[in-house]
């Protein structure tokens, strides 16, 4: 969160800019200042609804790695503007932009992670500073955790899964029960996706 806070305030009108049109895209111009007030459930979650969205809408692309600025792994900033340049990210870019944005306004979230095969005991200690440091040279072992990555937000009670990762897996906006079926260790429901063979 501090990393972010850091981040934000370097461009804040700009982040904020990405912010309001992504509401005004979903919603319509009249709607987007009481959405921005934030000062209900409703809002909060159309809020997170809109960004979500914009960012799933963006490209599921690794061409970032061999134009432009070259980047390897883009951070949440570098990643808002990247699709606000026009390009995107890969699923973990898309789920940093995101959780830059939100955590800037006010939103608590957390990381879900998946990945085959992945049994209990999970290596949370691992994971979590690998989140923290993304040191990845030794960390092979523990990937199989972590080959998709998504947020979980908790506002008022209510526990969202939000998926905007894009790729061939629909934008996911799931809340209580209905997230709860895909993140049970035991009886998952599948989610669908598209497979494209060109």
């Amino acid at each position: 969160v501090g990393f972010h806070k850091n981040r934000w305030s370097k461009n804040e009108a700009a982040y904020f800019d990405f912010v309001r049109s992504a509401v005004e895209n979903d919603h319509g111009s009249a709607e987007v200042d009481t959405i921005l007030e934030v000062n209900s459930v409703e809002t909060r979650l159309a809020l997170l609804q809109s960004l979500a969205k914009r960012i799933w809408e963006a490209d599921f692309e690794s061409y970032s790695r061999f134009a432009g600025q070259k980047l390897v792994f883009k951070s949440g900033d570098e990643t808002v503007r990247n699709i606000k340049d026009g390009g995107g990210g890969i699923c973990s870019e898309k789920v940093q932009a995101l959780k830059f944005l939100t955590d800037n306004l006010g939103y608590e979230s957390e990381y879900i992670l998946a990945g085959p095969n992945a049994r209990r005991p999970i290596p949370e200690e691992k994971l979590r500073e690998l989140l923290t440091t993304f040191e990845f040279e030794y960390s092979k072992r523990y990937m199989r955790y972590w080959q998709h990555t998504a947020l979980l937000y908790h506002i008022d009670g209510t526990s969202i899964l939000v998926d905007a990762t894009n790729g061939n897996i629909p934008l996911l906006f799931l809340t209580d029960g209905a997230a709860e079926r895909l993140l049970a260790y035991e009886d998952k429901q599948p989610v669908q996706a598209k497979m494209v063979d060109s």
